[in-house]
């Protein structure tokens, strides 16, 4: 089904990790274990992360499920009896969220089969903890395979960094079995070339063209840089992509398309700038001042301004942005007001996903 397509968007299998001399990643940490060799382990945990295979069907760019970022994960079950596997449970311990800054596998062994996890687009704390269902039975003696695949909500047109740890957890009292830590680009690792990171003076340039957006576009790729910066920093094991990101060759006119404005001097007139991701760029600008009281400050406006415009997007019928902008908000400052914003734009995705379904059910 073209919705199933689209919520899990982009990505061909198969993607060799780095080994454990890799520069950028600490290895995965040791969980520890026992003396005696444990009945479950986990003998592989192989990363499927590169960029899209797509379909055009009719007019819509469509994804197959197949190909979603995901760990395909191999159990050795060494005891005389079965173990059934139910629940995966998956702790992200970072994220990041990366817009575009230009406004205007292994064996014979079979899968049995693959389980969606779906992440939701910046986190609030509360959701940080993902727990999947499972049915997996490891025979005796035996080994069983099956993918953990990762999503986006349907209607995220973002690009993201996820840094997680995966652990599965056995039927009854057993024992939380360690999979390890990852660090994923849902729906595919962000993309080079100039629209996240200032990498093309061709994109300098048109960016430069537009005038009123032109400091967002500044604070825009800054933050991207940053975000970037610290989800890289964490360990965990990640496609080549994704560890690729880690040698960007910047534009040779980023010095001068970044000025010299202080970051004090850029809040004031970012939220002069007309587009959505303005008060968020402020605060990001106000973080690099190091002085508290001008964040504080910063954040109540951002908040404010964040909720007008969760209200603009449900006016134009775009639930999608309006729930982005009142959990930016919440992230910001727990308050009823951006509660209730995320409620209304949750309720009319809801609604939309309900009708969508009805739609493609009637074809």
């Amino acid at each position: 089904m073209i919705f199933w397509a689209q919520v899990i968007a982009g990505f061909a299998a198969g993607v060799a990790l780095l080994g454990p001399a890799k520069s950028m990643v600490d290895a995965v940490p040791d969980f520890g274990g026992k003396d005696d060799p444990p009945a479950l382990e986990v003998s592989q945990a192989h990363l499927q992360n590169t960029f899209p295979s797509t379909a055009v069907v009719g007019d819509e760019l469509v994804y197959a499920e197949s190909t979603a970022p995901g760990i395909e994960i191999t159990i050795d079950n060494h005891g005389e009896e079965p173990v059934l596997l139910d629940e995966a449970k998956v702790t992200i311990e970072d994220s990041a969220r990366f817009t575009p800054c230009l406004y205007g596998g292994g064996g014979d062994l079979p899968s049995s089969r693959s389980y969606t996890v779906f992440l939701p687009v910046l986190p609030l704390p509360e959701e940080r903890v993902r727990r999947r269902r499972l049915h997996e039975e490891v025979p005796a003696k035996r080994a069983d395979r099956f993918v953990l695949r990762f999503a986006t909500p349907p209607d995220s047109v973002s690009d993201h960094l996820y840094a997680v740890r995966v652990e599965l957890l056995p039927n009854g009292d057993g024992e939380p079995l360690p999979v390890g830590r990852f660090v994923l680009g849902v729906p595919a690792p962000p993309s080079e070339g100039g629209h996240l990171f200032p990498q093309s003076d061709d994109s300098l340039r048109t960016a430069a063209y537009q005038r009123s957006t032109r400091l967002a576009s500044v604070w825009c790729y800054r933050r991207n840089l940053a975000e970037l910066k610290r989800l890289l920093a964490r360990p965990g094991e990640r496609s080549r992509e994704v560890a690729s990101l880690a040698h960007l060759q910047l534009a040779s006119g980023w010095p001068h398309f970044a000025g010299d404005r202080s970051a004090r001097a850029s809040i004031e007139p970012l939220f002069e700038v007309d587009v959505a991701e303005a008060p968020i760029l402020a605060v990001f600008a106000a973080e690099q001042t190091g002085d508290q009281s001008v964040l504080e400050q910063t954040q109540a406006r951002a908040v404010q301004a964040l909720l007008k415009w969760s209200r603009r997007d449900l006016d134009y019928e775009d639930p999608s942005g309006a729930a982005m902008d009142a959990r930016a908000a919440l992230s910001m400052e727990s308050s009823v007001a951006a509660e209730a914003a995320l409620r209304r734009a949750e309720t009319a995705l809801r609604v939309r996903e309900e009708e969508r379904d009805e739609l493609e059910a009637g074809a």
